[in-house]
């Protein structure tokens, strides 16, 4: 009887833990989403970075510096130098990691891209790349978004 009690007792709590787990990723899904939308498909990107992103937001990819400040310089910087649209296609998220699946149009080029995010204590602390352009013939007819 007291191992059944503490087996209902520990499911309980995996039980418990596993909703708290997907409410947060529930709650980082919608913070990046927000942020994303702000800073780059409104390209407000100053505000977007002081309200989503800690100061010493860690960044991977190699053309953007690591920082807030880093990212609202170097994303400000190229704003103004390209014209460049962004949409969501797709947003996953588990536990403190959210990904998008993101298409980038820059004049007639295309590029698929997946942004991995890392939340902690509701703010974007990490940021991973990786970005495809969309060839004009594929091997297939599914498309990448």
């Amino acid at each position: 009887m007291k191992r059944q009690m503490m087996g209902l007792a520990t499911a309980a709590a995996f039980g418990l833990t596993a909703s708290f787990a997907q409410a947060d990723a529930a709650s980082n899904k919608e913070l990046v989403v927000d942020f994303y939308t702000q800073a780059l498909i409104e390209k407000d990107v100053k505000a977007a970075a002081m309200e989503y992103l800690t100061e010493d937001y860690i960044q991977h990819n190699p053309n953007v510096p690591t920082g807030r400040d880093g990212f609202i310089n170097g994303l400000s910087g190229w704003f103004s130098a390209v014209d460049v649209d962004f949409s969501i296609v797709r947003v996953m998220a588990e536990d403190d990691l959210v990904a998008l699946h993101v298409k980038q149009v820059i004049g007639d080029k295309t590029s698929a891209i997946v942004d991995i995010f890392r939340v902690e204590d509701g703010k974007i602390t990490e940021h991973w790349d990786v970005v495809q352009r969309v060839p004009a013939e594929m091997a297939h007819d599914n498309g990448m978004f």
